[in-house]
């Protein structure tokens, strides 16, 4: 991974191996400076986000928003965030203007901005995008919900070991369930391990799911 200023492109021209470019750049004076990763992951798979979420997640204690009387523990708290009194917050990190319902528990996950999470929640190893509502007495583990999502009370997102095809490859690996962006699911939906769900994807009531769902999608 490379870090450069502007005046690389100066250096360019037709040479488009940045190798060669860099090196030649030294050649005439530039100097550069390398830092050895103690630690390298590439997303690749949806699965992959899980993962450096799980190794992430130690953030610093930071209580910006309101805490009722809740338990935060080794948790980032964003402005204007309010934790309501029964909810359970550790080693997670939460945005700006979100709300936690009484009694949810948040383990090991990253929640992005304007989220709102009903009471009697329970989300473990998780990243939730922007701008989602999930609505009580929801079971949430080891998956990936994107921005603009609307989820009415009680989703289950099952985690476990699943085969989950992307194009031609089939993986074998431990996972819960990848939402895509603005999906509406309805109550008592339940998602089992490893579903692969699209953006813009209508689920109605009390179904069960599973596989991959395409975009534009309405489940019935």
């Amino acid at each position: 991974m490379y870090r450069l200023g502007k005046d690389v492109f100066d250096w360019i021209g037709d040479n488009t191996n940045l190798v060669s470019v860099i090196n030649e750049m030294i050649k005439n004076g530039y100097e550069f400076r390398c830092v050895e990763a103690n630690l390298w992951m590439d997303i690749v798979y949806p699965w992959d986000i899980v993962k450096v979420n799980e190794l992430a997640m130690k953030p610093a204690k930071i209580l910006a928003g309101k805490i009722e009387r809740a338990t935060i523990i080794g948790s980032c708290i964003g402005k204007n965030s309010i934790v309501r009194a029964g909810a359970y917050v550790k080693g997670s990190l939460i945005g700006e203007n979100c709300e936690i319902g009484e009694n949810s528990v948040i383990k090991s996950s990253a929640i992005g901005n304007n989220v709102k999470i009903g009471g009697l929640c329970y989300i473990e190893n998780s990243v939730i995008c922007d701008n989602v509502t999930i609505e009580a007495g929801c079971f949430i583990k080891d998956s990936v919900i994107d921005r603009g999502c609307v989820i009415e009370p009680k989703f289950t997102a099952l985690s476990g070991l699943a085969e989950i095809r992307i194009g031609d490859e089939l993986h074998r690996v431990k996972a819960g369930v990848f939402i895509g962006e603005r999906c509406e699911i309805k109550a008592n939906v339940v998602a089992k391990a490893g579903t692969v769900i699209g953006n813009d994807v209508k689920i109605e009531p009390s179904k069960v799911v599973s596989g991959f769902i395409p975009d534009n999608t309405r489940v019935l």
